[in-house]
């Protein structure tokens, strides 16, 4: 799920037929804009499910066939047919219950103030986990079973090769199963292990008493809702009333938050160890397969190239017209918005952006972004944020968005709309079993049209000003996505290297390890921006850390994204075609094996410098146009 900008945004998992990951739509539960601006076009949920007295019928459904599931245990040794048999019965049972969940789950999102529209979720994940319960016994006897009869009933029953691939990733990981009864015990154990992020959100969201701030537009609670929205504040005094008012209350919690992250690290770090791994790192990224220099290699060229970050920045300062940036000064727009994106507007820009992408893609697009397939505009109890849901594997996806009409809502929409057009490609041509794709794929196809729409942008700009703005909003995103997401991949590892080497990991030195590296990126000690001690606790409020090993993907697809979009605006057809093809593999492969079938492999150095050379050629545009404008500056 996921999730441009400072936090990487949200789209569905799909589907994982064995690992059971969720299969229904990820929506976040913060209320929106309270606006009710009517949308040109809603989206229709009647291709999921007619109304809800079916869905009432559907869920007796799922019930029924996690019955049928549960008829199958013990047997799939049995033959070759078995084994068939009983994996086509739950691949249709998931199928089913992702389109019944979709609908109860999407209606919850556009109206989260509905007590029966959240209850009605709840009810379908309630009953879909009958399934995940029935369906249990799966792993273990495909385990037990062995690659030797596996392949023997592979080679007795050709279609079985529908269930290759998830049949393979059972066996790799079934090499770091325990015995029965020690699986039984971590099970037991499992769910206290995992309470550290729990108590960590009831501190930050319940339990901490925020302070009042006296800013110029006047008296302001400093939460971290209120810190997100003022921290871009064009007035630099509020900017660091605001940023004092909220770390100095972070810092009163250093100790207890803590040592919850501490729990965090130390149970990865338990759980590795028990299952036979080199580390918590190498366990991370053990369901895809992913090798451990994708990481190193992502952390060690992001600070080769952190010259290009430290130009960047020094490019901002001179902007906002400071002659010392502080970390305060991270946040604020340095350039306003020059027009105005409604929908009509945004989608006839993206169809031209995407244009390289080559005649298939573009016509898919033009139909499917003209159907009743989102939802658009904010509302009064419409969730925040935007996602793409791709759970019902033989409907259509769903586009969920929160339009503004500017431009970083253009550029949401191109991405999700990357992530809608990669979901139906894998679906024409992957079966169900198949089609479950990996974020580590999925965020680059969505990145990919950012960056077409991006580079079309300022082609087409019509003024200097204009043209300035897009220069800069594909830079900012490369800083707060690129360089801040690695920043926070290599504090990840750090800790957890920490907490082995030396058994503990206190509030204070999760501070300095984080403060270390924080001032190494943003370039304190060459003077270019100055980061007080006080911001060292900045990982105090970030949840990702509590998950483990993920955000490092939203800088690797920033990364394979230049590097297709690049070659692919270079007129490179033959590229063009193994990207189709990586968009069309869902999850036939590991997502690794995908992209270097394309010709990415991100476990080398030079894939990343495509996107260096892009954001210095970027700035170099940037400096030739302020050269023009010697008045483009931001009294702030």
């Amino acid at each position: 799920m996921a999730f441009k900008c400072t936090a990487p945004k949200a789209h569905t998992l799909k589907r994982n037929l064995f690992f059971f990951a969720s299969l229904m739509p990820a929506f976040l539960t913060s209320l929106a804009f309270a606006q009710n601006k009517a949308p040109s076009k809603e989206w229709n949920l009647n291709d999921l499910v007619k109304n809800e007295s079916a869905w009432n019928k559907e869920l007796n459904v799922i019930v029924a066939n996690a019955k049928k599931i549960k008829a199958c245990e013990g047997k799939l040794a049995t033959s070759a047919k078995t084994l068939e048999n009983c994996l086509n019965t739950i691949s249709e049972a998931y199928k089913h219950a992702g389109r019944v969940c979709s609908w109860s789950s999407l209606q919850s999102s556009v109206d989260s103030l509905s007590s029966k529209k959240t209850t009605n979720t709840q009810k379908c994940y309630q009953i879909f986990n009958k399934l995940v319960e029935a369906a249990s016994f799966i792993n273990p006897e495909i385990i037990q079973m062995g690659e030797a009869k596996i392949k023997q009933f592979q080679n007795e029953n050709p279609n079985l090769k529908t269930y290759d691939q998830t049949i393979r990733a059972t066996l790799d990981q079934g090499r770091h199963t325990l015995s029965p009864k020690e699986e039984a015990l971590y099970s037991a154990l499992n769910p206290a292990l995992r309470k550290s992020g729990e108590t960590f959100h009831l501190l930050l969201d319940a339990d901490i008493k925020w302070p009042t701030v006296q800013l110029s537009t006047g008296a302001v609670e400093v939460n971290t809702a209120s810190y997100m929205k003022y921290r871009s504040s064009k007035n630099r005094e509020d900017r660091k009333k605001v940023f004092n008012a909220y770390y100095t209350t972070l810092e009163t919690y250093e100790r207890t938050i803590g040592s919850t992250l501490s729990q965090a690290v130390l149970a990865r770090n338990i759980n590795a160890r028990m299952r036979n791994y080199k580390n918590a790192l190498s366990q991370a990224l053990s369901q895809d397969q992913l090798p451990e220099a994708i990481y190193t290699t992502l952390v060690q060229e992001v600070n080769r190239s952190l010259p290009t970050l430290h130009r960047y920045l020094k490019l901002r300062g001179k902007m906002l017209d400071l002659k010392q940036q502080e970390y305060s000064d991270a946040y604020p727009k340095t350039i306003e918005d020059p027009k105005k994106f409604p929908l009509d507007v945004t989608r006839a820009m993206t169809l031209k952006a995407i244009e390289p992408l080559g005649q298939d893609y573009v016509q898919k697009f033009s139909k499917a972004s003209q159907q009743n397939w989102m939802s658009v505009y904010p509302a009064k109890g419409k969730s925040a944020g935007a996602f793409m849901s791709g759970g019902a594997y033989d409907v259509h996806p769903y586009v969920f968005l929160n339009h503004q009409d500017d431009y970083n809502s253009a550029s949401t929409y191109a991405h999700e709309w990357g992530h809608a057009l990669h979901s139906m490609l894998t679906n024409e041509t992957q079966p169900y079993a198949k089609s479950d794709y990996s974020i580590f794929v999925a965020e680059i196809a969505a990145i990919t049209n950012e960056i077409l729409l991006n580079d079309y942008a300022i082609k087409s700009a019509k003024t200097d000003q204009e043209k300035l703005y897009y220069l800069n909003e594909a830079l900012e995103s490369i800083r707060t996505t690129y360089f801040r997401q690695t920043q926070f991949a290599e504090f990840e590892k750090a800790i957890h290297e920490e907490a082995e080497n030396s058994g503990s990991l206190t509030g204070q030195k999760i501070s300095e390890i984080f403060g270390k590296i924080q001032r190494k990126y943003y370039g304190h000690n060459q003077g270019i921006m100055k980061i007080d001690p006080l911001y060292f606790k900045e990982w105090v409020f970030v949840p990702h850390f509590y998950s483990g090993f993920y955000v490092f993907q939203y800088s690797t697809s920033m990364a394979g994204a230049y590097f297709f979009a690049d070659k692919i605006l270079q007129g490179d057809k033959a590229l063009l075609a193994k990207y189709l093809t990586a968009l069309k593999a869902g999850g036939s492969k590991y997502p690794h094996e995908i992209l270097t079938d394309a010709g990415l492999d991100l476990s080398k150095t030079d894939t990343y410098r495509v996107l260096e050379k892009r954001a210095n050629q970027l700035m170099d545009q940037m400096e030739t146009l302020l050269k023009k404008m010697p008045s483009q500056k931001t009294k702030t």
